[in-house]
């Protein structure tokens, strides 16, 4: 994956665990800004639109679609539903491997459970490889997972079938799994070494099973196949980006009453008292000030809206920003 990256990445979606989005945008703009941003060479604005309506209905956020994403102090979208709308962005271009960062983070448990069981849908009905890291998932939870990876201080502890095949491993093929569930496996992971319990596994027939045999199986596809060439992925042009970059800013910063105001406001404000303050006493001064005060407002305001938005470039850029359009 790693020497090709640029044939697979836009098979690869990730969903990191911060819901990285404009809180100004509705949940159908933040999906077509999204797609029309990502390599969707030859896709028409109706198309995507209509991408985005399938995505949302399966993800149960038609009712949500022209509601506003909102943020910290203007709540619009519960938890879980923002979690279901950075689902979505990934979704749009129906990638062959998702990964999720802590997917249910800070959910209750009937949204984390909604989550899930959307991710469990997803896997069984498209086929899409879905990779996320959990803590103290429920037992309701943990069963919807196929295979588990259990780490401690980076040494591999167990990878095999979630339940009850994991559970039995670590407390006996004498325990209750519904009993024990995973919170007994944690408490296992915390008394045992981790040295101690990587021998144990590496001397166990999941061992064999899921690992090993899997290396050997991976040689021989190798040694058919070849290596792949790397090819490039063709992406959506930066001049075609700038415009619907500039015009995704400028509804956000529209919307945004309170910030827009003190943006126009604030130069007026500073040239009425730097009249004030050099009236009467020529040009130069007056001048200078003005010069020096228009340079700070311009590196001021764009090192803010850079800062500010740094964690949805990052994420647009692995999925095939441009930084030259964006800057």
């Amino acid at each position: 994956l790693r020497d090709n990256l640029g044939r697979f990445s836009p098979q690869v979606g990730y969903v990191p665990q911060d819901d990285i989005m404009h809180a100004e945008l509705t949940v159908r703009e933040v999906l077509y800004y999204s797609a029309r941003l990502k390599s969707l060479g030859g896709t028409s604005d109706a198309e995507i639109h209509e991408r985005a309506e399938r995505v949302c209905r399966e993800l149960n956020l038609t009712r949500q679609l022209d509601t506003p994403i909102g943020s910290e102090t203007r709540k619009t979208l519960s938890g879980g539903q923002k979690k279901r709308v950075n689902l979505a962005i990934e979704l749009m271009t129906d990638p062959k491997v998702l990964f999720l960062d802590e997917p249910t983070s800070g959910l209750s448990s009937k949204d984390t459970r909604d989550v899930m069981e959307i991710l469990r849908g997803l896997a069984d009905e498209k086929g899409i490889a879905i990779v996320i890291t959990i803590h103290q998932p429920s037992a309701r939870v943990y069963r919807l997972m196929d295979k588990v990876i259990y780490l401690k201080a980076g040494k591999l502890c167990y990878f095999g079938p979630t339940y009850p095949d994991s559970i039995t491993f670590f407390k006996g093929e004498d325990c209750d799994p519904d009993l024990d569930g995973p919170d007994a496996v944690m408490e296992v992971l915390d008394e045992r070494g981790e040295a101690q319990l990587e021998q144990a596994y590496w001397e166990s027939p999941a061992y064999a099973e899921y690992v090993h045999r899997r290396e050997e199986q991976m040689g021989q596809a190798r040694k058919g196949i070849g290596v792949a060439a790397a090819r490039t992925v063709r992406r959506v042009s930066p001049l075609a980006q700038f415009p619907k970059l500039c015009w995704r800013y400028l509804l956000c910063k529209v919307r945004d009453r309170a910030a827009l105001g003190i943006l126009l406001l604030q130069a007026p404000v500073i040239a009425l008292l730097l009249g004030w303050t050099f009236r009467g006493q020529g040009l130069n001064a007056p001048l200078f000030m003005l010069v020096f005060v228009s340079l700070w407002f311009g590196v001021n305001n764009s090192a803010r809206e850079l800062v500010g938005e740094l964690s949805i470039y990052r994420r647009e850029r692995r999925s095939g920003l441009s930084p030259g359009a964006y800057f």
